[in-house]
């Protein structure tokens, strides 16, 4: 059993998984340190959430719900939004011709489903080129916004979350697919 397990640690293990990935989001800048010096990874592939871009500080619960978000947005296809509380995906709106539509089809259906959206965060898998976004999001009850951000109107965007109290964090990896 010992050489099966060493051979799959080898083969799978966090270490390889690790220097396999495209891009890699930490959650500290101590976190992103471990992984260049455990890891060896290039600093290029390491994404800081830690510090948001705009808003009230993230808490442990909201960087998980907020890393979750982001994996299952990844899956989605373009434009997509993914709705996350307690580490449970509430809700997604996909495939949509536009991102406003795609957070108004996953607000409908979590509220269809009973779920209060008072605390969840949210996740795109593409910038907020408007802060349409965010405004809607933060009406509905969202308290922390992941996306990759790098549009000329991220100010904008940031400006609407910080007026209804939302923590905004920028990857700057956008997981865009259609």
């Amino acid at each position: 059993f010992s050489w099966r397990r060493r051979l799959w640690n080898k083969a799978m293990g966090p270490k390889s998984q690790a220097q396999k990935a495209k891009a890699i989001i930490a959650v500290s800048e101590s976190t992103k340190r471990d992984l260049e010096n455990i890891y060896r990874i290039p600093s290029s592939k390491i994404s800081v959430i830690h510090s948001g871009v705009g808003g009230p500080e993230i808490d442990k619960k909201e960087i998980a719900d907020l890393l979750v978000a982001a994996v299952a947005v990844k899956h989605l296809k373009s434009n997509s939004v993914a709705l996350v509380k307690g580490r449970t995906l509430l809700a997604m709106g996909c495939g949509q011709t536009s991102r406003v539509d795609a957070l108004k089809q996953a607000i409908e259906k979590a509220k269809n489903f009973g779920f209060s959206l008072k605390g969840a965060v949210l996740a795109s898998e593409a910038f907020f080129p408007f802060p349409d976004c965010a405004e809607i999001a933060g009406a509905a009850g969202v308290t922390a916004v992941i996306h990759p951000g790098g549009s000329k109107n991220d100010q904008a965007s940031i400006d609407m979350a910080d007026k209804f109290g939302m923590a905004m964090v920028t990857t700057g990896y956008r997981h865009f697919k259609h």
